[in-house]
């Protein structure tokens, strides 16, 4: 670096300067580095901001500005769910006689539930130790979430959309396979399937929200600490090198038996087996290549 700024500074310097006499060239030198330090230092303080008061971001050119174009993608993924729901709910409707049958819609809502909490925590995972800006199709993904671990801040000055755009360019893909893999005969797997699919988006912002010190709203505190959805305690336990837990962000339900039984672990060794790749909590923390 040293010898980069020293040719640099003599690249730029007039000819004429390198035939002066050394001490008024080392004086001159020594007065513009007390100026220059000065000026540093007085712009230093000025533009000093608090840690978590401005976001930062991992990727050039993010922005936490909404777009039209952020807009349209997360209202296509919506638009997507909303017709394959419709489709569903057609087939299903007419076979809703009685309360009992209401069950099986419940279980179905619950089951996708659950199961798309496992189906964040696996993602969060993958993102988190896999992948650079360029992995297809979820490169910015992954810087995303690995700067995330620099500047947990940041994602709280996100709007909905500025949010979770990123997520529909992989949702969008999936939701526009159902009607073409599930029959209208099976109206509870296309419900199932549509539900876990967005569980994956929204799950993003309910990430948000357990990083906002005052949750957005009574609603969503009341949420938040009853357990519906992803607390900032739960979430807070992921925030720690080197981050090898905690991975789900629905609801964080499925965190404690995951975390207990290593299933993060086996998962690292198996892609490790297959792959020589090592996830980054490896590169952070050598002796959880071992954990069993």
């Amino acid at each position: 670096m040293c010898v980069w700024l020293m040719a640099v500074l003599l690249l730029q310097s007039p000819v004429g300067a390198l035939r002066r006499p050394a001490q008024p060239l080392l004086r001159s030198v020594a007065s513009r580095k007390l100026c220059c330090s000065s000026q540093i230092e007085a712009t230093t303080e000025r533009t000093k901001v608090p840690i978590g008061s401005a976001p930062e971001f991992a990727i050039a050119g993010d922005s936490t500005v909404e777009t039209p174009y952020q807009r349209a993608v997360v209202g296509v993924h919506f638009l997507i769910s909303a017709l394959n729901l419709y489709s569903a709910g057609t087939h299903l409707l007419p076979t809703l006689a009685s309360a009992l049958d209401f069950i099986p819609l419940v279980l179905t809502v619950l089951l996708s539930t659950v199961l798309g909490d496992l189906g964040t925590g696996i993602f969060h995972w993958s993102v988190d130790n896999y992948g650079d800006i360029k992995t297809p199709v979820f490169g910015a993904v992954c810087v995303a979430f690995q700067g995330h671990h620099d500047t947990p801040w940041t994602i709280t000055f996100r709007s909905f959309c500025n949010n979770v755009f990123k997520i529909a360019y992989g949702t969008i893909p999936a939701l526009l396979l159902l009607p073409v893999l599930i029959n209208d005969s099976a109206p509870l797997v296309k419900i199932f399937f549509t539900l876990f699919i967005n569980w994956w988006l929204i799950s993003q912002e309910f990430h948000k929200w357990a990083h906002m010190r005052t949750p957005p709203s009574p609603v969503v505190k009341f949420l938040q600490d009853s357990g519906v959805i992803l607390s900032r305690r739960e979430h807070g336990l992921h925030h720690t090198s080197p981050f090898e837990g905690h991975y789900c962000i629905l609801t964080g339900i499925c965190n404690p038996i995951l975390d207990k039984t290593k299933f993060f672990r086996h998962l690292e060794r198996l892609v490790f087996k297959i792959t020589g790749n090592e996830s980054n909590t490896w590169k952070a923390d050598a002796t959880l290549r071992s954990a069993r």
